[in-house]
């Protein structure tokens, strides 16, 4: 057996959780924590007793202290995993260099096993993708179909801590998981564009998107509707082709010289293989090989712990 040590930093939900399934499935590994009220100064050195670190602080700020956690520990050659979004969808830049050091399965997707897409060999070319990438409203759009209030459908999401934390209202929660979406719009664009040769933008940030703000009735209404929020880009030239993703005021949008990055509600019917049920996430992408679908667990502590479980097994070579 082998005994690793993984510096874990952040004391949430998603930390704990991480802690509690490398103590279940791997006794003989060891973990310490690192928060917010570890000087930071001391980071350097406690980095250089662990074997990989796992960065599972809040999406609250917009990336820059979970990337620079991040950067620190990749360019001390450490294996880093995270589920932190604001880091890659803001700084993908800065960061891109050291992907092969970075696992980041749980930022996109949790278990669903989304980021495998954009990561199979020979991947390439991709020319367009959709998908539901947000659980907790996905969940909430199931349970509103099932004919449950909405402050029930949402005290339901809560008590499972598909949430993100510190949102308690009907309007902060519902735009809070819009940017969430948002964010891990970004990221997958960046994932599937950062290395095309194509010419013009092949990066973005998600605070560079427009965006619109709703309000509790606004929201009900899509929610009426038996729309769900869906996630797509394609190309600029195939707008026509996309018509239902402009169809009502998006959520939020960017376009860059090639492409339309937009998420918005629609119905969903006809543009998945399978419906997301509750809190699963679903993403359908074509490159020059053909189509792609892949579909499983996205929002909440468990899915997102065993994301980084298994990236923190694979990076470090363990079965």
């Amino acid at each position: 057996e082998c005994t690793m040590k993984i510096l874990i930093v952040g004391a949430g939900a998603v930390a704990r959780g991480l802690a509690n399934l490398i103590k279940n499935t791997l006794p003989e590994w060891e973990t310490s924590f690192f928060s917010s009220r570890s000087p930071r100064s001391t980071y350097g050195d406690q980095i250089c007793l662990h074997d990989a670190v796992a960065v599972a602080i809040s999406n609250k700020d917009s990336g820059h202290e979970a990337a620079d956690l991040i950067l620190e520990a990749a360019q001390n050659n450490l294996p880093v995993i995270t589920c932190e979004k604001g880091s890659l969808s803001e700084y993908f830049f800065a960061i891109k260099p050291y992907l092969k050091k970075i696992g980041y399965s749980a930022t996109v997707g949790g278990g669903s096993g989304i980021i495998d897409l954009f990561e199979r060999p020979g991947c390439g070319g991709v020319k367009r993708f959709k998908g539901i990438i947000n659980g907790t409203l996905n969940f909430i759009a199931c349970r509103l179909e099932e004919k449950l209030e909405i402050p029930e459908a949402i005290r339901q999401a809560q008590e499972k801590h598909l949430c993100e934390p510190g949102s308690n209202s009907i309007v902060d929660i519902i735009n809070t998981e819009l940017l969430d979406a948002q964010r891990k719009a970004a990221i997958l664009y960046n994932l599937a564009f950062h290395d095309s040769p194509i010419q013009g933008r092949t990066i973005v940030k998600a605070s560079e998107f427009s965006r619109t703000l709703w309000h509790e009735n606004g929201i009900m209404q899509l929610f009426a509707q038996k729309k769900r929020l869906v996630i797509a880009v394609f190309p600029r030239d195939e707008r026509n082709q996309g018509i239902d993703f402009f169809k009502d005021q998006p959520c939020f949008w960017m376009h860059t010289a090639h492409h339309y990055i937009i998420g918005t509600f629609v119905h969903p019917d006809g543009h998945f293989k399978q419906l997301p049920y509750e809190e699963d996430n679903c993403l359908q992408l074509e490159d020059w090989r053909g189509e792609f679908y892949m579909h499983g667990p996205g929002a909440g502590i468990n899915p997102t712990a065993s994301a980084m479980l298994c990236d923190l097994k694979k990076m470090l070579n363990v079965n």
